[in-house]
């Protein structure tokens, strides 16, 4: 407050950089934390890579298997079985859509983190309220 209103002696001088001195090893941890946990998003990426690479070879075959079930259902208009098969195919195709949608938000996801690390900043996703209310009573 006093250095607000323009009245810091020096005892309130002295007060302010022991606060600051104090925050310094949180920071030092905090650095350690992001620098660990960029460790493990990076192995993630590449985790995520493996799957996105299986799943375009799903996907391929996917809409192989879909076009076969099409040209089976012009061959056989009057079966019921095959209407049966492709209304299926419909919904394995809506599920892998969803699979997917949520495969771009996970994604989308750990490229903010990627990019908050980078700038030193961490992202909440990272660390909960908690965890840094607690880090921070912590270091006074």
């Amino acid at each position: 407050m006093k250095t607000l209103f323009g009245v810091c002696d020096d005892d309130c001088t002295k007060e302010t950089n022991n606060n600051i001195e104090k925050l310094k090893p949180s920071n030092e941890n905090m650095l350690h934390i992001l620098k660990s946990q960029t460790t493990v998003v990076k192995s993630v990426v590449q985790g995520i890579g493996n799957t996105s690479t299986e799943m375009n070879t799903l996907y391929e075959e996917l809409v192989n298997k879909q076009g076969e079930i099409y040209k089976k259902l012009k061959t056989a208009e009057n079966h019921t079985y095959t209407i049966e098969t492709m209304m299926l195919s419909d919904r394995i195709h809506n599920i892998f859509t969803a699979l997917i949608t949520q495969f771009s938000y996970e994604t989308t996801t750990i490229s903010a983190i990627i990019t908050a690390a980078r700038t030193g900043i961490l992202h909440p996703s990272l660390v909960t309220s908690r965890e840094l209310a607690k880090q921070l009573t912590q270091s006074n």
